[in-house]
């Protein structure tokens, strides 16, 4: 039986002692109602993982580190997913099932078409949120790391992130792309995904100017999340992951 996981950021693991935040110490001491000297998992999102027992001192829930774990679904090549904005339902859905397979960071989209804006003073409220659903998938799913998820850009402003600079970009395109969605992808890659509506053709225009291929997935409309979590399946299994 697989231990119980729990993140826990760097900043709270010290001489071999992880103090849980107050969410997974609450869902560990009255859900799971986990004793002391439970054997369970911690991870910090930034590569390491450790085997620990559970332990109470005064109000905190802690984890006595024991060995660390080698986290196997963490290796694979480096893979961004740049998504538009779309219904938050829908966007929700795609940022999980991509830290599921893998992605190393997500980048949401505001483009010409994107059935949603998000006002700057509601940003770092979502960008909470969506860091909260990445570190439970993250979680379920034995990540060691945890992905990069960006504040939301314009096409234009993607293309001038220096961590995407000499990666292969891929632009999803229903009507008009040139080749199959694998033919093209080189580690690292970028994927983009755009709305439901599509992309403004001005858009396109500029990401072929940016060295982007503009490939398909074959001849069926797909709905934006099913096209980002297709296209990362794709790519994952070109590579042998």
């Amino acid at each position: 039986m697989s231990l119980r996981r729990f993140y826990v950021p760097p900043g709270l693991i010290r001489n071999d002692i992880a103090v849980l935040p107050a969410g997974p110490a609450h869902h560990l001491r009255h859900v799971l109602r986990l004793g002391a000297g439970t054997p369970v998992e911690v991870f910090d999102g930034e590569g390491h993982t450790w085997a620990g027992q559970v332990e109470f001192v005064g109000g905190e829930v802690r984890v006595l580190l024991q060995e660390p774990l080698t986290a196997a679904n963490d290796a694979g090549p480096q893979i961004t997913l740049a998504l538009a904005l779309i219904r938050p339902e829908r966007f929700e859905w795609a940022l999980e099932k991509s830290t599921e397979l893998g992605v190393t960071a997500i980048v949401p989209l505001v483009t010409r078409f994107s059935e949603v804006r998000i006002p700057a003073s509601k940003i770092t409220a979502k960008l909470e949120r969506w860091e909260r659903i990445a570190r439970e998938a993250s979680r379920q799913c034995e990540r060691a790391t945890l992905p990069r998820i960006r504040t939301p850009v314009t096409p234009a402003d993607l293309f001038q992130l220096p961590e995407i600079a000499g990666s292969s970009k891929l632009w999803l395109h229903a009507r008009t792309g040139e080749q199959p969605c694998f033919s093209s992808a080189a580690a690292p890659t970028v994927v983009c995904v755009g709305p439901e509506g599509g992309w403004h053709e001005d858009e396109t225009a500029a990401a072929r100017s940016a060295g982007c291929s503009i490939v398909t997935l074959g001849r069926r409309i797909l709905r934006s999340e099913t096209a980002a979590v297709a296209a990362l399946a794709i790519i994952q299994c070109r590579w042998g992951e």
